[in-house]
């Protein structure tokens, strides 16, 4: 989900702030959570909770795919 303060991070051998990405920006479990069932409630298949990851998914809409698999590589 984006940008989630969980401990996904440390399990997969980093932590939230080894990612360049400033931590006020990250989504808090508890409101992505609440995102996913509204959003199964009014039976969306796609969620993207947050104005920061709506605006990341946009813009990899509009990068070319190749520049896209080279930013997330970085």
């Amino acid at each position: 989900p984006g940008f989630t303060e969980t401990d996904f991070q440390k399990a997969a051998g980093g932590t939230v702030e080894s990612v360049s990405f400033p931590r006020r920006l990250w989504s808090q479990p508890e409101n992505v959570a609440l995102a996913a069932i509204r959003a199964v409630d009014q039976d969306k298949a796609v969620c993207i909770p947050g104005a920061v990851n709506k605006a990341i998914a946009i813009a990899f809409k509009l990068l070319p795919s190749n520049l896209g698999r080279w930013v997330v590589r970085s």
